[in-house]
């Protein structure tokens, strides 16, 4: 008999990427632009990004030829070698708020939020692998996360961290689409409960402020506390 598939959501499940969001966007643009109360699951809504205008510095492939090798030297104090004035031409282009929230996710702070973020809490590592234990005999465990191409290998750098004796990973580009393949999801999002197909499919919601108001199939705070509950033993049946 083919067993089902539990998928365990990184975010907000092992991975504190909100936090590590909120700690570099302060630290790049203060706290002013960090809306509040958190009662969503999207980072867009709940800090401010403007649209701006940035300067590109674009490679001129036509140098001249006679360039001396020292006019290649990088000045220490400004950063500038003097070559720079030729080798680049420099365009002014109009960056839409949206476009700047997207460079600082997964540009600017790329491998700082989606690689080097937190555990939600001390120890989870050990509960991680004491859950896989208690129920890799009635399913198959995946861990996975909606992941853009760029966040994948920061994100399974993190899942290196954990030594997860897990084999399964999957990054889909939308969270829903884990309903592909799952048959019961441990998430903090919202739109994947939204989204469950039927009711064959189950969701085990963790609490937090941002789907404080919405029900799962069943509701807990922490992964490690489904180890105990007969509900979620049933379920997985």
């Amino acid at each position: 008999m083919t067993k089902k598939i539990l998928a365990i959501d990184l975010d907000e499940v092992i991975r504190s990427k909100w936090l590590q969001f909120d700690r570099f966007y302060a630290q790049e643009f203060g706290e002013d632009g960090i809306q509040m109360p958190f009662d969503t699951y999207n980072l867009r809504n709940h800090y401010k990004f403007l649209e701006t205008i940035e300067t590109v510095n674009y490679l001129n492939e036509e140098l001249p030829e006679d360039i001396s090798a020292t006019e290649y030297i990088v000045d220490k104090e400004t950063g500038i070698a003097p070559v720079d004035h030729l080798a680049f031409r420099k365009r002014d282009e109009k960056m839409t708020a949206d476009e700047a929230f997207n460079k600082f996710l997964y540009q600017d702070f790329l491998v700082e939020i989606f690689s080097s973020a937190p555990v939600l809490y001390r120890g989870l590592d050990l509960d991680l692998r004491k859950f896989k234990l208690a129920f890799e005999n009635d399913v198959d465990i995946m861990l996975f996360s909606s992941e853009k191409n760029e966040s994948i290998s920061p994100s399974l750098f993190f899942i290196s961290k954990l030594r997860p004796i897990i084999r399964m990973f999957y990054f889909p580009e939308t969270p829903e689409k884990i309903w592909d393949i799952a048959d019961v999801v441990i998430t903090t999002d919202p739109a994947i409960v939204s989204s469950k197909p039927n009711s064959d499919h189950k969701v085990v919601l963790l609490n937090r402020p941002h789907n404080e108001n919405i029900e799962g199939d069943l509701k807990t705070m922490n992964f490690i506390d489904l180890v105990e509950n007969p509900t979620f033993k049933e379920m997985i049946k």
